[in-house]
């Protein structure tokens, strides 16, 4: 199990994960699994426009699987909490059991869109179910 709070104050305008001219995301939790040359990836995000739920791989990368956590405006400010099962993730978005997991990282972003984004990241969290 993995899990994080994180807090939005800003959202990068017209970010929409599904293309890659607006790729950007408030918030973005990673979970890299495999090998460093040929990892998969769990991008779980805090999207501007793309609804809660949504899963999808990345516009240009088969190797990775964006899950949409949280979206818009509605909770800008105030910290929340995820909770995401890794190996039941990972078996939706590629089929098969997860190898050993190597990387965890963040990342806001909002160079595609040419605006700026702002969040915080706390209390990232390993364990078992």
């Amino acid at each position: 199990m993995l899990s994080w709070r994180w807090r939005a104050s800003e959202l990068p305008r017209g970010g929409d994960e599904r293309n890659s001219k607006t790729l950007d995301s408030a918030a973005s939790v990673y979970a890299v699994f495999g090998s460093r040359l040929f990892p998969r990836i769990l991008k779980y995000v805090w999207s501007t426009s793309v609804p809660v739920g949504s899963s999808f791989k990345h516009p240009n990368s088969g190797r990775m699987v964006l899950i949409v956590v949280n979206t818009g405006a509605g909770s800008l400010g105030r910290w929340q909490q995820v909770t995401r099962d890794l190996a039941a993730d990972y078996r939706t978005a590629f089929g098969s059991a997860p190898p050993n997991l190597i990387a965890i990282g963040v990342k806001t972003d909002s160079d595609s869109t040419n605006t700026s984004a702002q969040a915080d990241y706390d209390d990232i969290q390993l364990t078992g179910r």
